[in-house]
């Protein structure tokens, strides 16, 4: 709008015209709600003003006045104590809610040396082993084990093939536990180190099996073939399925026991092999955790894509299939037909078909004590 050339905005005019108005009668009166009373009916004051602000408000910009601001928290959680001014305020570097009095200072904590040299690595690792000196080897063995329960041996070092100048012994046990799997076992020291293959050792070098790590076993567990009773740590049928001697390898001669324990301290074990199944060069890769592990076959004249835990299922010991052993000791209902899943498709065909023959065998049999009492009588 234009007044003798001067453009005046209507705008203004009007906002100016409502403020006036405004101050002159007084806002309208708001409608209280039952949001804002309490429990008796009694109008309730605004939250900002009945809630203490956690943040720490700053004196002077509202909310204190000035008067009062908030300082260090009080035990009881979400709420703040309010001193006069002057009192300590509260860390605004930390969202205003300052540190507890008894939490440490996180700066002055001790920063280790970063240490980039490969010894220094292999020296970390090699503390987050498992004991392998003689002292506590078998200690865990004979912790989760019943002796008078199960036929497993009890642990008891024995003396090394290094100090007898024998040859390293090694097996692998088929175990039908919770679930199947390999023990793959190497003498070291006077124990079996011991890694479980979910798989079973391949011949295949590109087929790099999982082995998992488990405490050391005593040297007698080579001989054990049988049941360990339900309940008991490791309840399952096991097998010996495959035994010989083995050595450790550095580059290009065999090592010693304490090549072994510095190549367990790197994470990566070199070895030969000379069982009645498994023979050539292996090697064990740590990869991840202090536990885990990859066992490996390297490319040579013993490598080959047979899959020996289909083509070769049977005890080097006794000749048995796994459920074979499970019924000759007296394994219960529910252990025998696990043993029975883990052998081959053609074992069990062959083992169910031999099965009637020995019923029939058993049946035709002279009861010789009904013979002796029909006589006397």
């Amino acid at each position: 709008m234009r007044r003798g050339g001067t453009r005046v905005a209507r705008t203004g005019k009007r906002d100016d015209e409502t403020a006036s108005t405004v101050s002159k009668q007084g806002a309208p009166p708001r409608r209280r709600g039952p949001a804002d009373r309490g429990a008796a009916g009694a109008p309730r004051a605004p939250l900002r003003a009945a809630r203490p602000d956690l943040q720490g408000a700053d004196p002077g910009r509202g909310g204190s006045g000035g008067s009062e601001r908030p300082v260090a928290r009080d035990g009881r959680a979400g709420l703040t104590t309010w001193g006069a001014p002057g009192a300590p305020r509260a860390d605004r570097s930390s969202g205003g809610r300052g540190e507890p009095p008894d939490r440490p200072d996180r700066s002055a904590r001790p920063v280790a040396p970063v240490e980039n040299d490969r010894g220094s690595r292999a020296r970390r690792r090699a503390a987050t082993l498992p004991d392998l000196s003689r002292y506590g080897t078998l200690a865990e063995y004979n912790r989760k084990r019943h002796f008078g329960v199960t036929p497993e041996p009890a642990g008891r070092m024995r003396g090394g093939g290094e100090a007898a100048g024998r040859p390293l012994q090694f097996v692998v046990q088929k175990h039908r536990a919770s679930h199947l799997h390999y023990d793959f076992r190497l003498e070291h020291r006077g124990v079996m180190l011991s890694w479980a293959v979910p798989k079973g050792p391949s011949l295949d070098p590109s087929a790099k099996r999982l082995a998992m790590e488990t405490e050391p076993h005593p040297m007698d567990y080579n001989q054990f073939e049988g049941v360990i009773p339900e309940g008991e740590y490791g309840g399952g049928t096991v097998m010996i399925w495959d035994r010989g001697v083995w050595a450790p390898v550095v580059g290009d001669r065999l090592g010693d026991a304490d090549d072994v324990d510095r190549q367990l301290a790197k994470g990566e074990l070199k070895f030969v092999l000379l069982g009645e199944k498994l023979s050539g060069s292996w090697t064990l890769v740590r990869t991840r955790g202090e536990r885990q592990w990859l066992l490996i076959k390297h490319r040579d004249a013993h490598a080959s894509d047979e899959d020996l835990t289909v083509t070769r299922p049977r005890s080097v010991v006794s000749g048995r299939t796994m459920a074979e052993i499970a019924r000759a000791a007296g394994a219960t209902p529910r252990q025998l037909a696990q043993a029975e899943s883990t052998d081959p498709p053609a074992v069990r065909a062959a083992t169910a078909a031999a099965a009637p023959a020995r019923r029939t065998t058993a049946a035709r049999r002279p009861n010789r004590g009904r013979a002796a009492v029909s006589r006397r009588a």
